[in-house]
């Protein structure tokens, strides 16, 4: 995971920044185990919420984790979303497929296909991949649901933090899962 997460409430005090992404932490990890992996199975780079960037020392941690990992795939939030630290992480994604040759790289799109009513416009050069839900339909129901800090069900003490959409949690739980494959060097 890229970011802390521990911007979302800036107005609890129950959950104040590290003890907000420590409940993040373990929301992720329970995530994980809902999907079939293991805790040791994620990466926590933990740049700040709200401020990650594609600096050289966070790409060349992605590198390495990639290489250790024998990854042949890496996965990234789409550069089109209305998000900083979905703009970054894309950014990221691409520098460490561009110094990784071999690496492939694909988005998956989340607030611009919430925004783009359950559509997103795909990044230049990229083609789209659909992975059928039915498959794994329970596991990710599950996994979502681990999130609950971000589904207003943990903190109650901040009304400006964030918490899913109406409807968010349930869009995303209930339909493939679409990615878009980008060939090695395109960018929009």
């Amino acid at each position: 995971c890229l970011t802390d997460g521990a911007a979302s409430h800036p107005g609890s005090r129950s959950f104040a920044g590290q003890d907000l992404a420590a409940l993040r932490r373990r929301e992720l990890v329970e995530a994980v185990e809902q999907l079939g992996g293991r805790g040791s199975d994620v990466s926590w780079i933990g740049a700040p919420d709200g401020r990650l960037a594609a600096d050289d020392q966070i790409v060349g941690h992605v590198v390495d984790l990639a290489k250790a990992n024998g990854a042949e795939l890496v996965l990234a939030p789409s550069p089109l979303d209305p998000h900083c630290d979905h703009v970054a992480g894309a950014e990221i994604g691409r520098k460490v497929v561009l110094s990784s040759p071999g690496l492939r790289l694909a988005f998956y799109p989340v607030w611009s296909r919430w925004h783009g009513g359950g559509v997103a416009r795909p990044p230049s050069g990229t083609r789209a991949v659909r992975l059928p839900r039915a498959t794994f339909r329970e596991q990710k129901l599950a996994a979502i649901a681990a999130h609950r800090s971000q589904q207003g069900q943990v903190v109650d003490d901040d009304p400006e933090g964030f918490e899913m959409p109406p409807g968010f949690a349930r869009f995303f739980g209930e339909s493939d899962e679409i990615y878009f494959l980008l060939s090695h060097g395109d960018w929009e």
